[in-house]
């Protein structure tokens, strides 16, 4: 998927539009329970309701930037295996486990780099430095 640029916008534009509501053909609803931004990175839980399918929660990871016309996004969810990880550790427990594997994996991804900050500070750190350290 590509980038979409909305002629005119403003960041705060680009973030209200990819935390609002919406609804399906179907009956069914898709509503944001937290969002946060950690740069030009916004992190949206959802939760997905129909009526005949169990609620179903995921996480979203929205990325923005800004052009000449206005500012614009790309939206992938967590099965896409985005490298973002600075998602919210408790979003992961709200959303519940994951049937996708790929999911999972990003949200393991994301608790060790949380992990990683709380034992080695806020400075990034390389996988390869926490390999090399964690081998000592």
């Amino acid at each position: 998927m590509g980038w979409d640029f909305t002629f005119g916008a403003t960041r705060k534009d680009i973030i209200r539009q990819a935390t609002d509501e919406w609804k399906t053909e179907a009956g069914g609803t898709g509503k944001s329970l937290r969002h946060c931004c950690r740069g030009n990175v916004i992190y949206i839980l959802w939760e997905i309701t129909r009526p005949d399918v169990p609620v179903m929660r995921f996480i979203e990871v929205v990325l923005m930037k800004k052009s000449r016309e206005g500012w614009g996004c790309k939206k992938m969810d967590e099965t896409m295996g985005p490298y973002y990880h600075e998602c919210p550790i408790s979003y992961i427990g709200m959303a519940g486990p994951s049937k996708y594997e790929s999911a999972q994996k990003w949200r393991d991804e994301v608790i060790l780099r949380h992990e990683n900050k709380r034992r080695f500070g806020k400075r990034r750190r390389n996988e390869k430095d926490i390999y090399e350290r964690e081998m000592l």
